[in-house]
């Protein structure tokens, strides 16, 4: 997890590159706490959560937790290029 233009994103290895996504719940953006046992995303404000995917099951988000652009340059993940 890092801090990007003020929020946190998570950044994660894929097998197409790194991927990054905003750790605000999509309902009022409430930081996310992971519940490693359960696999989830948890929002405090409202119960909302997100599985492992940042897809929506629970709760009143709706929307999946948004990408944020990530690209390899000079061999360093580098937030907001695209």
């Amino acid at each position: 997890t890092v801090q990007w233009r003020g929020e946190p994103v998570e950044l994660r290895p894929s097998a197409t590159g790194p991927v990054a996504r905003s750790l605000l719940c999509t309902h009022w953006g409430c930081p996310l706490q992971w519940e490693a046992a359960r696999r989830r995303y948890l929002c405090p404000c409202h119960g909302g959560e997100f599985d492992d995917a940042g897809r929506p099951v629970a709760g009143p988000p709706n929307r999946p937790l948004a990408s944020v652009p990530v690209e390899v340059a000079g061999g360093e993940a580098v937030l907001g290029l695209r």
